[in-house]
């Protein structure tokens, strides 16, 4: 299976922890260089990130980091499309694998078709249907998820939906993340590998190079819960996350 590290080049001891990591566990690899959202001029992002319904979708403007990193996952998926290569491993530098990730990845494409449009997660996930899961190992199974699921740094993406997520999500709408969008905007079934087979925190000792949502989260909450902007924001979002629910959404932000 091919293996995709997404990595910014100045990144370097990152590079060089995961290549360690991915060598131990015997698995061949490819460094992405990611795009630094930081560094595209006001015209790049014009192009390439439509602010108006990225606050529909999420509810606030995305930050550079994000932007980059959702562009970085969809060069990803089209360079497997350009390639052709039936299913593919994706990380982000920031993943920690478990020792039983090389046969689980063989049982996964063994179980699957790159004609299906399928993303099996492989960090742990908390909402899935056991009952529905699908044999992999003696101790290992992939399981539909059933809630709301987040994380990017480790996933098993096949060929179809590489094609599906390379044309929706650009120009960038979303977080690269929200998997449960995702499969609604796609008709893709998302999975999550059970027990979890990657974590994150193999370099916590380095600041992260990504941006994320959570930097927005600590903000007076209950002031703004008194604003009528914090309400009419509110309403408009659940408006379009209707429309979003009915697949209506697609049609409009690619006019």
């Amino acid at each position: 299976m091919k293996i995709f590290v997404i990595n910014l080049k100045r990144s370097s001891e990152r590079r060089k922890l995961m290549a360690e990591q991915l060598e131990q566990l015997g698995l061949a690899y490819e460094f992405f260089d990611a795009i630094d959202g930081r560094t595209l001029s006001a015209q790049e992002l014009h192009l390439k990130y439509n602010k108006v319904w990225a606050r529909r979708h999420v509810g606030r403007d995305l930050s550079p980091g994000e932007i980059g990193c959702s562009l970085s996952h969809i060069g990803v998926y089209r360079q497997m499309v350009r390639e052709q290569y039936p299913y593919a491993l994706v990380l982000e530098d920031d993943a920690r694998l478990f020792r039983e990730t090389p046969s689980i990845l063989n049982a996964i494409g063994n179980v699957i078709s790159s004609k299906q449009p399928v993303i099996c997660l492989l960090s742990e996930c908390a909402g899935v249907n056991l009952e529905k899961s699908v044999y992999l190992t003696e101790n290992y199974t992939m399981a539909p998820i059933t809630t709301a699921a987040y994380l990017a740094h480790a996933y098993v993406i096949t060929l179809e939906s590489a094609k599906r997520l390379g044309d929706i999500l650009f120009p960038v709408v979303q977080v690269a993340d929200d998997w449960s969008w995702h499969s609604r905007q796609t008709g893709i079934a998302l999975f999550a590998c059970v027990p979890p087979l990657a974590t994150t925190g193999l370099l916590e000792h380095i600041e992260s190079t990504i941006e994320t949502a959570g930097v927005h989260r600590g903000e007076n909450i209950q002031e703004r819960f008194k604003t009528w902007r914090w309400w009419k924001k509110k309403i408009h979002r659940k408006f379009w996350m209707k429309v979003d629910q009915f697949g209506l959404g697609y049609k409009f932000w690619r006019k």
